[in-house]
């Protein structure tokens, strides 16, 4: 694990318990989004035989759909939550280093690259929470549709298994070029805040060389 890891790590450890709450309300979600065809598909077996256990499982479906929409709601809430934190322990930490070093931080990076660092990409990166939250959360539907799948015919499970190999080699090439790609984003926009802090600093010599 890289500095730039323990970083991210750290300021996600340390911003509260919205990140437990993110992970529990997008598994307990997830998982209610995948029992509710079943629930459903009962009570309307139920319904239509007139049993009398109908009444109980319609309760119990209104239940989970009432626990899908409460989790989406307080998920939506602790990403919102989750994500300013990160994001203020990551301008902090940056901060702190910045003035803990003085002028000899400017030798390496410019003072708009920092302001850039200190902005955007901190808002990028405190949003560590929802997105491995949000993988956590993918993997209870896709664990449950495979069960199911193997339910009903087994040489079907086999067959996505396959398709899912040459899935995984496609997303680890496209993972790779978007890292190269949005890390060449970063530092081009870095550059073009610092030439912005520059210009600001000599606004007054442009003006009146009339190269604005």
């Amino acid at each position: 694990m890289g500095p730039g890891d323990r970083l991210v790590t750290d300021a996600v450890r340390r911003c509260g318990p919205w990140p437990a709450v993110l992970a529990l309300t997008a598994v307990a979600g997830a998982a209610g989004e995948l029992a509710v065809p079943f629930l459903v598909g009962r009570t309307l077996d139920l319904l239509l035989a007139r049993s009398p256990a109908a009444a109980a499982a319609l309760a119990l479906c209104a239940g989970v759909v009432a626990v899908v929409v409460l989790c989406e709601s307080l998920g939506g809430w602790a990403r919102g939550a989750s994500s300013a934190y990160a994001a203020a322990r990551l301008r902090l930490g940056v901060l702190r280093h910045v003035l803990g070093v003085g002028r000899a931080a400017t030798r390496r990076f410019p003072e708009g690259d920092l302001v850039t660092r200190a902005g955007l990409n901190a808002e990028e990166a405190g949003r560590a929470p929802e997105t491995v939250t949000g993988a956590l959360a993918l993997l209870v539907p896709t664990a449950g549709a495979l069960v199911a799948l193997t339910l009903i015919h087994p040489l079907l499970t086999l067959t996505l298994g396959a398709g899912i190999v040459l899935i995984v080699f496609v997303l680890r090439a496209f993972l790779r070029a978007t890292t190269v790609i949005s890390g060449g984003y970063q530092e081009v926009q870095g550059e073009i805040a610092a030439r912005l802090v520059d210009a600001l600093d000599g606004a007054r010599t442009i003006a009146a060389a009339g190269t604005a």
